[in-house]
Formats: structure tokens, C-alpha cells, sequence
């Protein structure tokens, strides 16, 4: 292997494993102590055992993602240890070492489910090579369930605040049947359309694509692109604050979303503040999309007052999580 592929490997296996656990099972001290040294450059920890008996123990205490171990071993070897972690579970990643000369076993392993082989005498490229695909899609896999739980919370904050919005829009509207003909401050689609000359279309496909794309970005968010993700929300907002800064009603808008787009465009830690602010702009660009059906669809007389006011209680709530959590760096 190139010297080019080794360094991208090892560069893919750190940014991967660098909070995994492994467990190497191996009676050879000088190969394990060797593998193990290697193996810390990469994994969170790595435990090492001489047998599967000892081997066993660990693994009943402890959480690993990888079990790494060799097939001839005393008192308990690694078919027998294999076995064993298979009825405690049925998805533990298990690779095994293994001689040519043990080929004989292979069947043996295959059936109980192991995960992968990797021939002895050991070259460092390969094993590190076989470690990062089975690394990488452990990786995905709590990734996905990471981002489907955190979605999971979403929706249902989403759904007890739609809930809330919806009373509050009913009561309003209510209200606004009673008072609108003696209200000076109403200001209706109808009002807005005569007040401010655009073009309607262009800004209703317009809205429609940006909420389109951030639906978008939702679905297809993963592990590996936490940085993407946060500068593609970034840009839908920007985009959100240039609509608004041209039209004055939205001023106020356009100008608190400027704040909030200084403020996020410092921040180094992608990750840490997209699950910290993912649920806000979920929440921020649905009433955006609500606002923009309102306008353009429904127009059923509702005060664009009340859908502004909304959407800047958003952003003080985005803008006041950012600050809160800048002063705990």
C-alpha cells in the first residue's frame, strides 16, 4: 500500500474511532502489547486480555464496539469466546485473528457470526483497513440513531408548540373578528400586497424553494457532515435575512437574524451547536413557511403583526441560546 493511502486511512480511522472502545484478546504478549500500542493512536481505549476467560470478564463490565482476538488461546480460545459474546450479543462487531494454518475453523466462526478475518502474520495496513470499515459503520449507525432521536425530540416539541400556536391563532382570530374595524395598528395580506410592490410569484417560489431545501437538509443530515450541514442552514438563513431586508415590514426580522448570523459564523464547534440549535430553527423555519401560506395562500385576514411577532420570539430564543451557551465556553 502507498505511503498516500496508509496516511488517509489513518487520518479516516481518527476521526472515526477516537471515541470507541476495543477489547484485544491475545495470548501472545509481545504481538498484543504491539497491536495495542498501534491501536491507542486511534481508539478511545483498548483493553487487552491474554485468554477469552479473562477476555469475557471485561466484556461483561464494559461497553466495547470492536472485540479483536486471536483463535488459539488457553483456558478459554477464540471460537469459545466468540460463542459466548454472541448470546450476549447479536450485534457485537467480532473480528478474529487467524494463521493459515487455522483455516479449518473458518467455518466454525462463520456460523456462530463473526464479522470479519484478518490473517496472521499481521501488516498493519490491512488490519487498520479492516478496523475502519467496521469502525465506519458502527460510526453511521449511532450517528443515524443519534440524529432519528434527536428528529424523535424535535417533532414532538415541534408538535406541543404547533398545539399552542394554533389555540393562540384560534383566540386571536376570534379577537381580531371582534375589533379589526376599530384596530389602527392591523395590517392584513391584503393590506401588505397594497403597501409593498413585489413581485408575488418570484417571492412565493422563492420562499417554497428555501423551505424545500432545508426539509431537504433534514432528511439527508449525517455524521460526517456536521459542518456542511451548519453552513447550509447557515445560508438558508441568510437567504431567509436578505428576503427580509428588503421588504421594510421585515426590517426588524432581517436585523435580529443578522445578529444571530455574526454569532453562529464564530462558532468553531459544529456539531455541539447544531444539536444544541436544531430544534429552534425547526421550529423558527415552519413558522416562516406558515407565515409565507398565510401571505400567499390562505390570506384569511389574520394580523401580520401577530405572525412577525412570532418569528422574532424565535429568534431572541436562538440569539439568547447562543449567548448562554458562549458563556459557559
Amino acid at each position: 500500500m502507498h505511503n498516500y493511502s496508509a496516511k488517509k486511512i489513518q487520518n479516516e480511522m481518527k476521526g472515526i474511532t477516537s471515541e470507541m472502545n476495543l477489547l484485544l484478546v491475545e495470548d501472545d504478549v509481545l504481538i498484543r502489547t504491539q497491536i495495542k500500542k498501534l491501536l491507542l493512536n486511534f481508539f478511545q481505549n483498548v483493553d487487552e486480555a491474554e485468554d477469552g476467560t479473562k477476555a469475557l470478564a471485561l466484556y461483561k463490565r464494559k461497553t466495547y464496539e470492536i472485540v479483536l482476538t486471536d483463535i488459539t488461546m488457553p483456558n478459554m480460545n477464540g471460537i469459545e469466546l466468540a460463542r459466548a459474546i454472541r448470546e450476549f450479543s447479536k450485534t457485537q462487531v467480532l473480528l478474529v485473528l487467524s494463521a493459515e494454518s487455522q483455516s479449518s475453523r473458518f467455518i466454525e466462526l462463520i456460523n456462530i457470526g463473526i464479522d470479519g478475518f484478518i490473517p496472521k502474520p499481521l501488516k498493519i495496513e490491512q488490519l487498520l483497513e479492516v478496523l475502519l470499515a467496521k469502525a465506519q459503520v458502527i460510526h453511521d449507525l449511532k450517528m443515524k440513531q443519534y440524529y432519528s432521536n434527536m428528529l424523535d425530540e424535535t417533532n414532538e416539541q415541534l408538535r406541543l408548540s404547533n398545539v399552542a400556536l394554533e389555540s393562540a391563532l384560534v383566540k386571536y382570530s376570534h379577537s381580531l373578528h371582534l375589533h379589526r374595524s376599530s384596530s389602527e395598528n392591523y395590517f392584513s395580506a391584503e393590506d401588505f400586497f397594497k403597501e409593498y410592490t413585489i413581485e408575488n410569484e418570484f417571492l412565493n417560489e422563492e420562499l417554497s424553494l428555501l423551505a424545500e431545501e432545508f426539509n431537504l437538509l433534514i432528511l439527508t443530515m449525517d455524521s460526517q457532515s456536521s459542518g456542511k450541514s451548519m453552513q447550509k442552514l447557515l445560508e438558508i438563513l441568510e437567504s431567509y435575512v436578505r428576503i427580509a431586508n428588503d421588504i421594510e415590514f421585515f426590517y426588524p426580522f432581517a436585523d435580529k437574524g443578522k445578529v444571530i448570523i455574526q454569532e453562529l459564523v464564530q462558532r468553531v464547534d459544529a456539531r455541539a451547536t447544531l444539536h444544541m440549535l436544531l430544534p429552534y430553527l425547526i421550529s423558527l423555519f415552519d413558522q416562516i413557511e406558515d407565515c409565507r401560506k398565510e401571505m400567499f395562500e390562505y390570506q384569511s385576514g389574520l394580523d401580520l403583526h401577530l405572525l412577525l411577532e412570532t418569528l422574532l420570539e424565535s429568534l431572541s430564543n436562538i440569539h439568547t441560546m447562543l449567548l448562554t451557551s458562549s458563556s459557559k465556553e
